[in-house]
């Protein structure tokens, strides 16, 4: 290989590493943090047949997470029978009220843990027969209260 030849290598290998390794290293960049809140889990079929669906709290701040209200219309539902829909605290949460046949305008799910606040954990089972399709159930959290440990409304 003549000099010039190297030159030329050897150059566009000094040039073009750099870059390779930035362009390498952007893609390892962290993902974007989440926001505290809800996660709602997605169906899991029982061997009876009936469904649930876990909704969990996440890096909640102020004391924990130590009560919702879901107001009406805050969770939608899709193949799923409405009547059937049976909530269950976890994580030592309380279900104080829950009304899910549509018989009423404020359909509404409230929760309370009666000693303490939870960052992050499980904080109810929904229960549920299907209409026959996969069910699909979905949390809109800008309808969702939460309560602080603090006794004060988070964001």
């Amino acid at each position: 290989m003549k000099p010039s030849s190297r030159r030329t290598v050897a150059t566009i290998v000094l040039i073009g590493l750099p870059l390779l390794l930035v362009g390498c290293l952007s893609m390892f960049r962290p993902s974007e943090p989440v926001p505290p809140g809800l996660i709602m889990g997605g169906p899991t079929c029982l061997s009876d047949g009936s469904w649930t669906v876990t909704i969990a709290a996440h890096d909640i701040p102020d004391g924990g997470l130590a009560g919702l209200l879901v107001r009406s219309g805050a969770i939608a539902f899709k193949n799923v029978i409405r009547s059937s829909i049976t909530a269950t605290g976890r994580s030592g949460f309380i279900v104080t009220a829950q009304d899910f046949e549509g018989s009423s305008p404020n359909e509404m799910l409230i929760a309370i843990h009666p000693s303490r606040g939870i960052a992050s954990g499980k904080v109810l089972k929904l229960a549920f027969q299907s209409t026959g399709g996969d069910p699909l159930l979905t949390i809109d959290e800008a309808r969702v209260i939460l309560v602080s440990d603090w006794n004060t409304l988070l964001p």
